[in-house]
């Protein structure tokens, strides 16, 4: 099913509405903070925050990476990043860089050590999207991501619930079933844990590592 989009084919819910999105998706902030507390992360480390909104995540990043560190915060939305960009300046945070454009066409610098996929399940479904962020990663660096997925199909009630919940946010809903498995494909050691009682997931794995040459000394 396809959403309500304004000029410039962005969702509504990102784009006129977006002074709403911290309060309408106010009950998803644990989860938010668990794609970030389930992230190895150390200080100085930088992180790829895709999506990243209004910067719901950055605090929680922040935390662990300190000053040292570095978030790259991507986001198709205009209306969006202006309001990450607040954030940013109201916390004095300078070690916070945004891109805006598609996660497919964004330019990440490379090198980061971490990415976190957060509600975004339209990129998940994006091969250029994900590997465009992958590419930019070290080898064996973290990624996880969080958000909704259905449930088991007789729950026909919860499954309603859950379309209404995030149906202002998601483009289409090919894939809701298992909304990683095209990120998972790309990694390694990959874990999938359902959150809220299976009407969500968390997937937590590392860029896979080149085998090292063999020495023919």
């Amino acid at each position: 099913m396809r959403r309500p989009v304004v000029p410039g084919g962005r969702l509504a819910a990102y784009a006129e509405d977006a002074e709403h999105y911290d309060e309408r998706t106010s009950a998803f902030q644990r989860w938010r903070e668990l794609a970030v507390d389930v992230l190895p992360l150390v200080r100085g480390d930088r992180v790829v925050d895709v999506g990243c909104g209004t910067g719901l995540c950055f605090a929680r990043i922040e935390q662990v990476v300190g000053a040292g560190g570095a978030i790259i915060g991507i986001d198709a939305s205009e209306e969006m990043l202006a309001l990450a960009r607040r954030r940013v300046q109201q916390h004095g945070w300078h070690n916070v860089e945004l891109i805006a454009a598609p996660a497919h066409l964004a330019q990440v610098p490379g090198g980061a050590d971490a990415a976190i996929f957060c509600a975004v399940h339209d990129v998940l479904q994006d091969p250029d999207a994900v590997n465009g962020v992958l590419g930019a990663l070290l080898p064996g660096a973290w990624v996880s991501a969080v958000g909704g997925r259905w449930t088991h199909p007789c729950l026909v009630a919860v499954n309603l619930m859950i379309h209404a919940l995030h149906a202002p946010y998601i483009s289409d809903f090919r894939g809701f079933d298992r909304p990683w498995a095209l990120l998972a494909g790309a990694l390694d050691d990959v874990r999938v844990d359902d959150v809220a009682g299976g009407g969500g997931y968390c997937l937590l794995g590392r860029t896979p590592v080149p085998d090292s040459p063999i020495s023919t000394r």
